[in-house]
């Protein structure tokens, strides 16, 4: 059962920030969760560049930054900012969940 704990913890990393923000990444993508408007820096998991700022959500869509460049997102829509493909895939009241991959 230890080894099964170990073996999570190498696969998927997960940090955790102020207000109920978090992220966690496993074979390269990474998932975030925003309560409300925020930054959360990704480059540990995805290389550097990798950060995304929530900046506003308006019904069932999202502003957002990607490594400095801004984007609007549509909920269930992939959609590649810079080197990136991210796809909004909540967004609940003030705060959203998005996925964040390096684009092929």
């Amino acid at each position: 059962m230890l080894a099964c704990a170990l073996l999570g913890a190498l696969v998927l990393t997960a940090c955790g920030g102020p207000d109920g923000d978090a992220y966690g990444c496993s074979s390269g993508v990474c998932t975030a969760t925003f309560s409300d408007a925020g930054k959360q820096d990704l480059s540990d998991d995805l290389g550097a560049g990798a950060t995304l700022q929530l900046e506003d959500v308006t019904g069932q869509s999202a502003t957002v930054t990607v490594g400095g460049r801004d984007a609007k997102l549509e909920v269930g829509k992939a959609q590649q900012v810079g080197d990136f493909l991210v796809t909004l895939q909540k967004v609940d009241g003030d705060g959203a969940t998005l996925k964040l991959r390096r684009a092929a």
